[in-house]
């Protein structure tokens, strides 16, 4: 009752944050629109370290490690008053080692893995600004994992592949307004250097976004023929309305220097409402083999096929609160049903034994979320958001029934800094606590983590490929 009770406080003081006035008409008035834009993002991370230990009295010890990933993901975008789609297919394949020695013994573990990823939604608006919504997400992926020692090596081989059909309806629109951000950017970098002969009107601020959406919506491939391209029209535009007077060096830098290094990640604002039906099935299969000295040789297969529902409500809302502050909320609930059969057999020193189990889960959750966001400069993101998830559960896991239930807050921070047209650093970093209690009501034991503490980060490098 306690968490739950903070979790209530959290949203009633959220309520009340959201009921400040956005300072900027631009960003709350701002409507994306694109007929088809589309673009290829690059995300690469790689870590290692490397240990050459001379030590007293026992064993000099060397130990190497190495884990690279990259991901890469095409992505499509349409807004239009009638319809918002989004597509992604995505491409994600690692790579981890670790290597150790200690005088005769030694340990090498290597684990490949490949993940791909299709997702779409398409939401069909009328002129109430209630919409109905379709969509797919789909899953495959595999890997492999090889760990060898002085003594044995054991091979585990592992497939998935899953596929949810998303169905729902509800009121409310959620606009991009990145752009409306650039816009303004730019304009107040002018009139800090004293380089606008005139302020610019509501209506030829909403222009300049709309400029900028378009012009980001154009393929040009060569990038000197691009930025001519882009710089160009700004140019223009700036000119025709008679913002500035005679082009200078200043003017041009000024421009320059927030186009150049500043193709920021989406920024939302709106409000949306919605309620959904997700059917779909999932299939996994295992293949494990153990060979070695002295030890229990074997190898077994296990194969799972599962189908699930999950109806759910949520709320959405993204708020910029002034050019750079952005506040963040979703909450949804969900009912997940759950129906798995296992197969499993496994084959050790001549024995076979064969299991079948099948399992029924039902499980309510609960996920929220409040965010803010920072942008200092168009180059430069932070955003920091806690979030808190709970579930309960009770159904039948084989021939035991169990009852459980998770707490989970936690805090997450992201930033991103751009070194380059379209490229840039970022990192994510999280703190996360679960709390989890289960009852067991048949016989048999069960182990299992009651408070967890986990923390987590990640760098690397993310570039836009137009």
């Amino acid at each position: 009752m306690k968490q739950f009770f903070l979790f209530f406080v959290f949203c009633t003081i959220t309520a009340g944050l959201l009921r400040s006035q956005d300072s900027s008409s631009l960003l709350q008035q701002y409507k994306y629109r694109t007929p088809g834009f589309r673009a290829l993002q690059l995300n690469v991370n790689a870590a290692g370290d490397f240990t050459d230990a001379k030590r007293i009295n026992t064993d000099d010890g060397k130990s190497n490690q190495l884990n690279s990933a990259f991901q890469i993901t095409y992505f499509r975008i349409v807004s239009t008053d009638k319809r918002q789609h989004q597509s992604s297919i995505q491409l994600n394949p690692s790579y981890y080692q670790t290597k150790l020695e200690n005088g005769s013994t030694y340990f090498h573990t290597r684990n490949l893995n490949l993940q791909s990823g299709w997702n779409r939604i398409d939401r069909f608006y009328n002129s109430k600004n209630f919409f109905f919504e379709i969509g797919n997400e789909l899953v495959v992926a595999g890997g492999r994992q090889k760990n060898t020692s002085n003594i044995r090596t054991y091979i585990s081989n592992n497939s998935y592949a899953a596929d949810k059909l998303i169905i729902g309806a509800g009121k409310g629109r959620i606009e991009n307004i990145q752009d409306a951000q650039m816009a303004l950017f730019i304009v107040n970098d002018l009139r800090r250097s004293g380089l606008l002969q005139q302020e610019p009107d509501a209506a030829t601020m909403y222009e300049l976004a709309v400029l900028i959406t378009d012009i980001n919506n154009i393929r040009v491939f060569d990038n000197r023929i691009r930025r001519k391209y882009e710089l160009t029209r700004i140019d223009s535009f700036f000119q025709s309305k008679q913002l500035i007077s005679t082009p200078s060096i200043a003017y041009f830098t000024t421009v320059n220097d927030n186009w150049a290094l500043a193709f920021n990640p989406g920024r939302l604002r709106g409000t949306r409402m919605y309620v959904q039906f997700n059917p779909g099935i999932r299939f996994e299969e295992t293949v494990v083999d153990q060979k070695g000295l002295n030890i229990n040789e074997f190898n077994s297969t296990s194969k799972a096929f599962s189908y699930f529902y999950s109806p759910e409500i949520g709320i959405e809302h993204y708020q910029p609160a002034g050019l750079r502050w952005q506040r963040n909320v979703t909450a949804s609930l969900q009912f997940q049903q759950l129906f798995t059969r296992q197969n499993s057999k496994t084959e050790s020193t001549g024995t076979i034994t064969e299991t079948e189990n099948f399992s029924a889960l039902p499980q309510l959750v609960l996920q929220s979320f409040y965010g803010v966001g920072y942008y200092p400069n168009n180059r430069t993101i932070v955003n920091a958001g806690l979030n808190f998830d709970a579930i309960y559960g009770k159904g039948f896991l084989g021939s035991a029934e169990r009852e459980y239930y998770i707490l989970s807050p936690g805090v997450q921070v992201t930033a991103d800094y751009f070194i380059n047209y379209r490229t840039r650093l970022f990192l994510t970093a999280g703190l996360n606590y679960r709390y989890t209690d289960v009852k067991n009501y048949a016989p048999g034991f069960l182990a299992y983590d009651k408070n967890l503490m986990t923390a987590n980060f990640n760098f690397g490098l993310s570039h836009f490929i137009f």
